[in-house]
């Protein structure tokens, strides 16, 4: 079985690889990209695999992009370390997804799984239903604001939306941080960007905090029935403390429930 595994991270890559071996020691991986830019190289100048492992948050990218770039005919099983609730969309198409650190148990159900859908004489309709739902989901999603002008003097940047951690109200000001701690001024309220960027992404935590899901570090229980949120990078001299209220919304949010 010729496996083509789509991951950024090379010690996720490493795990995989391992299990996929123990799964099966006859498993050929045929090739490793890191990127949606180098995913659709390679799967545009080679021969189809039989399987496809694929990463959804990639550092140029979402992975949907892969797939609305190039018509991919290959049974896909997603890995993601959050997006569970995105994913199920596709069980129907008999694409499963994993939940990262992968198990075994899980890894070996998922290519039974696979296995049982007959590898590349998956019926095309399956297919063809995947590559809808997924330009659908793409397509919902760039609804949403996907970056924002930032203005230095009379120089003016942006940034990409994916690489914001949080947004802090300071004042009158709001100020966008990156995953990196670079802190830029943007030109909205909180309460403007609740309603332009993605709910599955972002979450009004406080007040003055609006949290990316991929900055949240730790969770833990707090005073008066509060939960106390660790994100990174930290901010300076400051606790983000979701309220009772809105702890059980919380909860919701990061479960990839509606809320």
């Amino acid at each position: 079985m010729d496996i083509f595994i789509i991951e950024d991270e090379e010690p996720a890559y490493k795990n995989l690889t391992k299990l996929l071996k123990k799964y099966d020691n006859t498993v050929h991986v045929v090739g490793w990209v890191t990127t949606v830019k180098s995913s659709i190289e390679w799967l545009s100048g080679n021969s189809s695999p039989d399987l496809l492992f694929v990463d959804i948050h990639l550092p140029d990218g979402s992975a949907f992009e892969i797939f609305n770039n190039i018509e991919i005919n290959v049974p896909v099983i997603f890995t993601t370390a959050y997006d569970e609730y995105a994913i199920k969309a596709f069980e129907v198409n008999s694409v499963d997804y994993l939940l990262k650190p992968i198990r075994k148990e899980r890894l070996s159900k998922s290519i039974d799984k696979f296995r049982k859908t007959s590898s590349k004489n998956l019926e095309i309709n399956l297919i063809r239903g995947l590559q809808q739902k997924i330009h659908q989901l793409s397509s919902d999603r760039a609804a949403f604001k996907q970056r924002f002008l930032i203005k230095t003097g009379d120089k003016f940047t942006y940034i990409e939306t994916k690489d914001i951690a949080y947004f802090i109200a300071d004042g009158n000001i709001v100020i966008a941080v990156n995953k990196e701690n670079k802190k830029s001024i943007v030109s909205h309220t909180l309460d403007d960007l609740e309603k332009i960027l993605n709910p599955d992404e972002f979450f009004r935590a406080t007040r003055k905090y609006l949290l990316h899901i991929s900055s949240i570090k730790k969770v833990s229980k707090y005073f008066n029935s509060r939960l106390k949120v660790n994100i990174n990078p930290a901010p300076e001299n400051d606790e983000i403390l979701v309220s009772r209220v809105k702890s059980s919304l919380f909860f919701n949010w990061i479960e990839g429930k509606t809320i």
